[in-house]
């Protein structure tokens, strides 16, 4: 199949004395490799930038950008099951695709992946997404300045599931007659995400003849949203570009989610080196999650680093010609992972709405709600605490490169889903159930040169690392 792509880019950019813009528009359009219109996407994107400076100590900078997107998927994954590659392998080679009188034929077992293409209805899905950016920079003296930046992030959604009726009638055998996606149904899911994040820090870097102090201390915030609402319905009275409203009303059906989650985070980091021949880093962050409980919600995460650059010692100086850099180092330091799969909320018990088939007061059926996640009001991070020692080496004006690590990681309180017996009914929230450690050493030899024109590498690299669960 042909299928064309184009893509097209228009900007400008300039300045008017201390302030700087940049605008850009970009149109993309890929029709899909499939049969019919059953895959393609267009995008449309506009970008602006903005910079101004001010009173030579202020810096302003705006970035602003909107991309309207439309993607055009088949009703079914192409390759999961009942999706057109996968019936296509499945299907018997000497199925027809269509019979004499141009009907579709029917390819038996599995549903004729081109009916289903052409025919069956498509999954066409429309974002409207927005970003924002702000930064606001102030020098307050050399070396030493304040900024605040302020992201957004927003998507609204919409996507349509049209599922088409498609009818096989053999024609030598009218009553022969097969009928896939019956009855036909319109599916709208409508999406709104909204994620925001503010970052406050003051950044300082200070010489003082051979010793170099630099560093960074501030906070962040990030807050998260997600609204989905949905509703569908079947037995529609037109296939030609419908709405809800032109589907049977008693196979109505709704549903609607919400999530929110926040991290709010203090960090700092100072660096020190002398002569960039003595190395020291430390750095240090605390975490507060809204997904722990209060008692739990906190993280403190601290690591440290040191180098010493041997090959700038005056004592290595005979070795200068060979070495270009001989460096030794260790760190050690803490992450903290906070991702839970399960729920948002996995320290709260969920409820969800369930109607009975049986009618417990009077004829009719009876709503009420169950509890569908049991509540870990214990549950905190998992942590990582790594050791690291090592070596690196640079011979011979950088063409050769070796570097050693020997590394010590443990995972502490790894966030696990535990398997429950049936019979306790609601399904448990995560569990600081695991412990992992990881043991080894990685080797890492490079050659890299250059003969005139032509660059050339060669690399070895040898590991071996023993875990523990």
């Amino acid at each position: 199949k042909f299928a064309p792509q184009q893509n097209y880019t228009l900007s400008l950019n300039g300045g008017l004395g201390s302030s700087g813009y940049m605008l850009s528009y970009r149109y993309f359009d890929q029709k899909g490799l499939t049969t019919g219109s059953s895959t393609g996407e267009q995008r449309h994107n506009v970008r602006l930038k903005l910079d101004t400076k001010l009173l030579d100590r202020i810096t302003i900078s705006s970035n602003l950008s909107y991309t309207s997107r439309k993607i055009t998927s088949p009703v079914n994954s192409l390759t999961d099951g009942g999706g057109a590659i996968y019936n296509a392998m499945r299907i018997a080679p000497n199925a027809p695709v269509r019979y004499t009188d141009g009907s579709w034929a029917y390819g038996g077992g599995n549903t004729n992946p081109l009916a289903v293409l052409v025919d069956g209805g498509n999954s066409v899905t429309q974002n409207d997404e927005f970003s924002l950016m702000e930064v606001l920079k102030v020098d307050i003296m050399k070396g030493w300045d304040v900024s605040a930046t302020y992201n957004l992030t927003s998507l609204n959604g919409l996507r349509e599931i049209l599922k088409k009726t498609i009818t096989f009638t053999n024609p030598e055998n009218p009553e022969d007659v097969n009928v896939v996606q019956n009855p036909n149904s319109l599916k709208n899911i409508d999406t709104r995400n909204l994620q925001q994040t503010f970052i406050l820090q003051s950044n300082f870097d200070f010489t003082f003849g051979k010793n170099n102090i630099s560093g960074v201390v501030g906070m962040s915030q990030e807050w998260y949203t997600s609204r989905k609402f949905e509703a569908s319905r079947t037995s529609l009275t037109t296939e030609k570009d419908p709405t809800l409203n032109l589907g049977d009303a008693s196979s109505m059906s709704n549903n609607s989610s919400y999530s929110s989650w926040a991290l709010r985070s203090g960090f700092a980091r100072v660096s020190y080196n002398y002569a960039e021949r003595y190395l020291l880093e430390a750095n240090l962050r605390y975490d507060l999650s809204s997904r722990f409980h209060k008692d739990n919600r906190g993280g403190l995460f601290p690591s440290v680093s040191a180098g010493w650059r041997l090959s700038e010692e005056p004592f290595m100086a005979f070795a200068k010609p060979l070495f270009n850099n001989i460096k030794l180092r260790a760190s050690w330091g803490m992450l903290g992972n906070q991702y839970v799969g399960s729920s948002d909320y996995p320290y709260l018990s969920i409820l969800e709405a369930y109607t009975s088939d049986l009618s417990l007061i009077g004829t009719s059926a009876t709503t009420g709600y169950v509890q569908s996640t049991l509540a870990n009001p214990n549950l905190s991070w998992e942590k990582i605490k790594m050791f690291d020692v090592g070596f690196d080496v640079s011979m011979l004006n950088n063409r050769l490169n070796l570097s050693f690590d020997w590394y010590d990681k443990n995972t502490e309180g790894i966030l696990l889903q535990l398997n429950y017996p049936a019979q306790i009914g609601p399904k448990p929230s995560e569990e600081n159930a695991g412990k992992v450690n990881n043991r080894g050493w990685e080797l890492d030899l490079n050659w890299r040169d250059q003969r005139g024109d032509f660059y050339y590498g060669v690399g070895f690299n040898l590991s071996d690392v023993k875990n523990q669960i």
